[in-house]
């Protein structure tokens, strides 16, 4: 069954909602994705929705409609090869980060959380302790911002560790507004992506209160080295 990673880059893709499904249907995930054929991208895409990948006008004949569905299939195509680089590289870099697992036991107080683990909600407090570890890890040690397949990995992460847990409160996929019941977008939410923007936010006051005390420092080392030039020369004067 397609996951919801898969959903989250086809919705990125703004692929309609019905295609989404077929998707789920066929189990077709995101590394399938990479290696789908022409022929299969013919059979999954049906004919009533090619109006969101095409501007042809539509046409009543049978034959008209497979050349059309041909048509957008190879277009499709291209846009999943055009991606598949993309894919292949983000892959790579979240295969080389620390998995949750790790990233707890990595620290005195996350591997005493594993060892009291019974197989229950975790309490609020080791829960804000967990996505603490987590977050502080991942900004101390992975460049650039997270997306939304990173949040969902660390959410599912916690999730597989701690079966009790909620994934939806870790972590909420973005809603784009076609796909909203009000009409509205709405970005990614949940505690995980919380703490993050939090975290970030902070770091930047405090790199931007750092620059504004330097350029303040030099202020200072600059008045008193011109205060210093007019003392000694008050005193040659002398």
């Amino acid at each position: 069954m397609a996951d919801e990673e898969t959903r989250s880059l086809l919705q990125e893709w703004e692929i309609d909602a019905c295609i989404v499904e077929r998707f789920r249907e066929n189990g077709i995930t995101k590394d399938l994705i990479k290696d789908l054929t022409h022929d299969l991208l013919k059979e999954i895409i049906p004919s009533k929705n090619i109006e969101e990948f095409s501007d042809t006008e539509s046409v009543s004949s049978s034959s008209a409609d497979e050349n059309i569905s041909d048509d957008v299939a190879k277009e499709y195509f291209q846009k999943v090869k055009r991606q598949k680089c993309f894919i292949g590289k983000k892959t790579y870099e979240r295969a080389l980060r620390p998995n949750v697992n790790e990233i707890i036991a990595s620290t005195q107080q996350g591997r005493a959380i594993l060892r009291g683990y019974k197989n229950k909600p975790l309490s609020r407090e080791a829960r804000n302790d967990i996505i603490k570890i987590i977050i502080d890890s991942i900004i101390n040690n992975v460049k650039g911002r997270l997306n939304s397949d990173d949040f969902y990995d660390l959410a599912r992460g916690i999730v597989e560790i701690f079966p009790k847990e909620d994934l939806n409160a870790y972590y909420v996929a973005p809603i784009k507004k076609k796909y909203s019941q009000n009409n509205k977008s709405t970005s990614m939410r949940g505690k995980l992506v919380k703490k993050y923007r939090n975290r970030v936010q902070r770091v930047k006051r405090a790199l931007q209160g750092c620059s504004e005390s330097s350029d303040e420092t030099t202020s200072i080392s600059n008045q008193s080295s011109k205060d210093t030039d007019t003392t000694e020369v008050i005193d040659q004067s002398g």
